[in-house]
C-alpha cells in the first residue's frame, strides 16, 4: 500500500547518507595520516643524509690528518735530531715546537677517530629508530 510518498525509501536514503559522510571523513583522516607519514619519512631521510654527510666529512678530515702526520713522520725520520722529541732536549724552543706539531696531529687524529665512532653509532641508532617506526630502507638508508 504505497501512497506515493515512499517513506521507507526516504528513511533508507537518509540512513545511507550519514555513513557516506562518515566514510568520507574516515578516508580524509587516512589520507592525512598517510601524508603525515610520508612527510615524516622525508624528514627522517634528510636527517640520515645529514648524518652520513657528517661521517664523510670526518672521514675526509681523518685522511687529511693522516697525510699531514705521514708528512711530518717522513721529515722526522730524515732528521738526525728527531730523537730529541723523547728526551729532555724536547723542552728547548726549537724541538718543542717541532715535536708538538707531530703530537698535535696524532691527538687530532685520535680524537677524529673517536668522533667517527660516535657518529657511526648515532647513525645506526637513528636508522634503528626509523625502522621501528615502520619506514622502509629508502628512508633509513637513502643513497
Amino acid at each position: 500500500m504505497n501512497d506515493g510518498s515512499n517513506p521507507p525509501d526516504a528513511t533508507s536514503k537518509t540512513g545511507n547518507a550519514e555513513p557516506t559522510v562518515a566514510q568520507a571523513k574516515e578516508t580524509q583522516l587516512e589520507e592525512q595520516k598517510t601524508r603525515q607519514f610520508e612527510t615524516q619519512g622525508k624528514i627522517f631521510q634528510n636527517q640520515i643524509k645529514v648524518q652520513k654527510g657528517k661521517i664523510i666529512g670526518i672521514k675526509n678530515h681523518i685522511v687529511s690528518l693522516k697525510n699531514q702526520f705521514d708528512e711530518w713522520s717522513t721529515s722526522f725520520a730524515q732528521d738526525s735530531d728527531a730523537p730529541a722529541c723523547w728526551t729532555s732536549t724536547y723542552y728547548t724552543p726549537y724541538y718543542k715546537s717541532w715535536c708538538d706539531t707531530g703530537r698535535n696531529l696524532k691527538n687530532q687524529y685520535d680524537a677524529a677517530l673517536a668522533q667517527l665512532a660516535q657518529e657511526k653509532a648515532r647513525l645506526e641508532e637513528m636508522q634503528e629508530n626509523i625502522r621501528r617506526k615502520g619506514y622502509g630502507n629508502s628512508v633509513y638508508d637513502p643513497d
